[in-house]
């Protein structure tokens, strides 16, 4: 059952985009959704790590200061943003897919360039990540 929380977190994710979409076009804007993505998301991190701190009899620890880990929340708020504004036009499918295809692209482009592990990326990897791509330019064509 180690497939289950990807699927389930693919289903939530899907349904996220729809509603924010859904949002974008009751206000017209895709800025409220953000918003309210951002302060859900701001509050449940701040419970748990509350949660945790008073949980964790350890001495205080300090936040970590390189400013690059905090630049996922500010990529976060600008991929909320567009998911909001971009589901509107091309709908939930495609833009789940398309976002898939962008995270494979940027993988493979780290494992290529930076790799993590002691292998490249198998030919059977890349055959995979060509086969979303073209399932994508599918599903992205235009019905005469």
């Amino acid at each position: 059952m180690p497939g289950l929380a990807p699927l389930v977190a693919g289903f939530l994710l899907g349904f996220q985009q729809a509603m924010n979409g859904a949002s974008g076009a009751v206000s017209g804007s895709p800025l409220p959704a953000t918003w309210l993505n951002f302060c859900v998301g701001t509050l449940f991190l701040a419970a748990i790590w509350t949660v945790k701190t008073l949980a964790d009899a350890s001495p205080a620890k300090t936040l970590p200061t390189d400013p690059w880990l905090y630049a996922g929340g500010t990529y976060g708020v600008v991929f909320i943003a567009a998911s909001a504004h971009l589901v509107r036009k091309v709908g939930v499918l495609l833009l789940g897919m398309g976002s898939i295809a962008g995270q494979l692209i940027g993988s493979l482009t780290l494992d290529l360039v930076v790799p993590a592990g002691k292998e490249s990326p198998s030919v059977l990897t890349v055959l995979g990540a060509l086969v979303t791509l073209a399932a994508v330019g599918i599903a992205s064509r235009q019905r005469r």
